[in-house]
């Protein structure tokens, strides 16, 4: 933990060339391989690269900024989640990437086989483990509801 919070500290601090934009590639990633998970479990096969390649395009130029102080602490805290923030350690750019959507999709893929329709976790034997019928609906309906289609 303590390590994880100096790499932040190190990997965000602050200089007078930073822009939002920069920290919002972390969201825009997010969003990406958040769909990712939807298509993949919706059925939507020829979406599924087209997610991961944006999500991983996207979190490439937010560590890549990141790494070179491009990101105030600031413009990270208010543009970037947490679950990026906190996945983004590692040797490299491709190797953090590679941990970020690790950490998304398994989230995601939680969200939608542990967790019911308001969010509230499910009791362990209620999980839904169907892959073919109810994760393949909700993985539609999940892909409808947050604009999958709008990602470009």
């Amino acid at each position: 933990m303590r390590f994880t919070v100096a790499m932040l500290a190190t990997l965000f601090a602050s200089s007078a060339l930073t822009s939002p934009e920069d920290a919002k590639q972390g969201r825009y990633a997010l969003s990406a391989w958040q769909c990712f998970a939807y298509a993949s479990n919706a059925g939507r096969n020829e979406e599924v690269e087209r997610f991961f390649n944006l999500g991983f395009e996207a979190a490439k130029k937010f560590l890549e900024a990141a790494r070179a102080n491009k990101i105030s602490r600031e413009d990270a805290d208010s543009n970037t989640p947490m679950i990026v923030l906190w996945s983004s350690q590692g040797p490299t750019v491709d190797f953090a990437a590679g941990r970020i959507f690790e950490a998304v999709s398994a989230q995601t893929y939680r969200d939608m086989a542990e967790k019911d329709s308001t969010g509230m976790t499910l009791p362990v034997d209620k999980w839904i483990t169907d892959k073919e019928t109810t994760l393949k609906s909700i993985g539609e309906n999940k892909y409808r509801t947050s604009n999958c289609e709008l990602i470009k």
